[in-house]
């Protein structure tokens, strides 16, 4: 089953999959997997973007949608949510960072 994903999905030769070590192999599959899955999200935002312009587009003004994340939410939204820091606590962690820096020179 390994061979047949290493010489199908992979594109790997058979010599190259024989030589290679186990955990490189796995390895070389998770990134394949990972950047599969970026391209996936790519199509998915480029898809829920045209969506929405075209729902907007049948909408009043006052009902159309500001964000693409209000009309089709998809799992990695959720990750990205909450990771924005507000400015405030932006400025306080710089702050907190200058008064750090200024005690030790």
């Amino acid at each position: 089953m390994l061979q047949g994903i290493a010489l199908g999905e992979l594109r790997m030769s058979e010599m190259e999959f024989g030589l290679m070590r186990p955990p490189v192999f796995f390895l070389k599959l998770h990134f394949y997997y990972k950047a599969q899955l970026e391209k996936q999200k790519f199509v998915a935002d480029l898809v829920r973007l045209q969506t929405l312009q075209l729902v907007n587009l049948q909408l009043p003004k006052s009902d159309q949608f500001k964000c693409s994340t209000d009309l089709w939410k998809f799992p990695w939204d959720e990750k990205t949510e909450n990771v924005i820091i507000p400015e405030e606590q932006k400025v306080e962690q710089l702050n907190r960072m200058h008064n750090l820096i200024a005690q030790h020179l």
